[in-house]
């Protein structure tokens, strides 16, 4: 007996018609899919998506206009309340200012010691002569060490601001 071999041949026409069928309804699924996604983000986090609350009813309407005196006034009023008893616009004189400036310098680095006051003319030159030996024209041929431009600039801020706490 022998045996015949029958070789695979190509599918019909069926079965070729049918997997372009599959592959057109998932393409089709997909699309629906990213389509649908779409329109749900759109309505979550879209701008219309969040209802605008209704602006709050005023009390009484008002038919008078505020005047530029008036609105001026309610907002020194509303500074005076929130940041002190002294009215907005009153100068403070130079001499209070600078007490007031000197004190919370105290408080801050504290007090200075009876034998360390400086001069405001000897303060500035220390300072200038610490800035130019740091920063001056010559600065690119004059190097200062890092340890003596410490030791100036401390001896300045202590001669200035008094020493450690």
């Amino acid at each position: 007996m022998s045996t015949q071999l029958i070789a695979p041949g190509s599918p019909g026409p069926a079965a070729h018609r049918h997997r372009h069928l599959r592959a057109a309804a998932a393409a089709a699924g997909v699309a629906a899919a990213i389509a649908a996604g779409g329109y749900v983000a759109t309505t979550t986090f879209g701008p219309d998506s969040v209802p605008t609350a209704p602006a709050p009813a005023t009390s009484a309407p008002s038919t008078t206009p505020v005047t530029r005196d008036r609105a001026m006034g309610e907002m020194r009023a509303t500074i005076t309340g929130l940041y002190g008893p002294q009215a907005a616009g009153v100068t403070v004189p130079r001499a209070q200012a600078m007490r007031e400036l000197r004190a919370a310098v105290i408080g801050v680095y504290g007090p200075q010691p009876l034998g360390a006051t400086v001069s405001r003319a000897q303060a500035t030159r220390e300072m200038r002569a610490t800035i130019n030996s740091l920063y001056g024209r010559h600065a690119g041929s004059l190097t200062v060490p890092r340890s003596q431009a410490m030791r100036d600039m401390r001896s300045t801020i202590a001669n200035v601001y008094g020493g450690a706490r």
